[in-house]
């Protein structure tokens, strides 16, 4: 239970890191008055680290597979 915890919280934050930025841009863009100007900035720079926390966690996945694999030494 608690893995499955982990690894739900662990997607809402790169959902959120990727929608978070989009709203903000949306936001800005009616309080400004500006046309999708900071929708589109918000959207690419939450697609941007989004992407970068996805492929840190899928390394991360790789390296945990990888040592339990890992054949212990005997002792």
């Amino acid at each position: 239970m608690a893995q499955a915890m982990a690894w739900a919280s662990r997607v809402t934050a790169v959902s959120l890191e990727m929608a978070l930025p989009s709203l903000a841009g949306w936001w800005l863009d009616r309080r400004l008055g500006t046309v999708v100007l900071f929708l589109i900035t918000g959207a690419l720079g939450g697609l941007a680290v989004g992407m970068w926390h996805l492929f840190r966690l899928a390394d991360e996945f790789k390296d945990q597979q990888a040592k339990d694999d890992k054949p212990s030494d005997g002792t």
